[in-house]
């Protein structure tokens, strides 16, 4: 009887890892958040929308070690303004049961318009995601993340004109749904 509820539950953890049965596979990830805060002081409403956006391709090995690229983005809207950003890098990554844990080195991080005709360049920093996902059918899979982002910008441009002063660090927390497509 131990037997076979040990067989059952290490096919469910295997089943719910999305590994090649031989070797590795190609992994694509396509991960979403959205967060929306409503506040009020006094007569003053103030709305903030901040959706985040990434894309991970790689090769995960028989092990369960993933390395891939990384894309992101993010847009945010709180009354006239609207910031965006942009980054890219490698991803290291661990898979085991459904469960998974990636660490990106960003580069290439674009922010604009954080207030008018101001935008920050060449920021660079980390982001991990832990999450856990499951296969709905065939190569897919679909799961939640937590997400840690950390990015540093180091030249700041003003109607497009770079200003001495010292860089901007925005350091964030947010869920996300994850789609994975195996192949």
């Amino acid at each position: 009887m131990k037997l076979i509820i040990l067989i059952l539950l290490s096919s469910s953890l295997s089943w719910a890892q999305p590994t090649a049965n031989v070797g590795g596979a190609m992994l694509l990830s396509l991960n979403a958040g959205i967060f929306s805060q409503e506040s009020t002081e006094g007569t003053t409403e103030t709305k903030l929308t901040v959706t985040n956006a990434d894309a991970n391709l790689g090769y995960m090995f028989a092990s369960g070690i993933y390395l891939g690229a990384f894309y992101g983005s993010k847009n945010q809207e709180s009354g006239t303004t609207k910031p965006s950003a942009s980054h890219y890098g490698g991803t290291l990554g661990l898979y085991s049961g459904g469960w998974f844990l990636n660490a990106h080195y960003l580069t290439g991080g674009k922010l604009l318009k954080t207030a008018a005709d101001t935008n920050w360049e060449e920021g660079t920093g980390g982001q991990a995601d832990l999450g856990y996902q499951m296969r709905v059918g065939g190569p897919f899979f679909i799961g939640l993340q937590i997400t840690y982002r950390s990015m540093t910008y180091e030249k700041k441009l003003v109607n497009e004109v770079e200003v001495i002063g010292d860089p901007i660090k925005i350091d964030e927390i947010f869920p996300a749904m994850r789609l994975t497509f195996i192949f």
